[in-house]
């Protein structure tokens, strides 16, 4: 399902990210996926950048970052807007997962949560490959868009290290670098954000 974010998030064309403390070890690989993203969102034309925060989402409304960035070791909770959930997430996954909040008539997306393995044990450019494929997640895209195996691309479902690089889809012979978008994950992405 594609979804949308609140009006005054979407009209922005931005998703400003904070890093939880628990992910201060992954700054740098935060950051270069932001850089990595956005490069793709102009070549694509996605209509949504991210941009970093030094605040974090505020609980109780759409003050403070719009996505959170943290890792896992296992359990993890999350909240805003009177809602409260949470998940497993084991600490050497090989994926991550992305929640949401929403709020508003017609339950808009009002805050997104991402989280990664707190210890993925695969190089530098496999975790920033998890950290863009969740930012995508985090525009408003839920696991059923996953790019397909035959068209696959860092919104695969199935990243794996491969070398230095990683491999899109089980079957797929595609290695990245660079990291590349399908044009049909690209139109999925503008849908949520005209």
């Amino acid at each position: 399902m594609i979804r949308s974010w609140v009006n005054s998030v979407r009209q922005t064309h931005k998703l400003t990210i904070f890093a939880a403390p628990n992910a201060a070890a992954l700054a740098p690989i935060l950051g270069t996926a932001v850089a990595r993203f956005n490069a793709l969102s102009q070549s694509l034309a996605l209509n949504v950048t991210y941009e970093m925060s030094s605040s974090p989402p505020d609980p109780d409304n759409l003050s403070g970052a719009n996505v959170q960035f943290a890792v896992a070791n296992g359990a993890y909770t999350f909240k805003g807007f009177g809602a409260e959930g949470g998940g497993f997430l084991k600490a050497d996954a090989r994926e991550g997962v992305t929640e949401f909040v929403t709020a508003g008539d017609g339950a808009k997306l009002a805050k997104a949560f991402i989280f990664v393995p707190a210890h993925i044990r695969v190089h530098d450019f496999m975790k920033i490959c998890m950290t863009v494929h969740e930012m995508i997640h985090a525009t408003g895209l839920d696991n059923d868009e996953h790019s397909s195996y035959a068209d696959s691309d860092v919104f695969c479902e199935g990243l794996t290290p491969s070398g230095a690089g990683v491999q899109c889809g089980v079957f797929a012979n595609r290695i990245m670098p660079p990291i590349w978008m399908t044009n049909r994950t690209a139109e999925k992405i503008k849908s949520a954000w005209p």
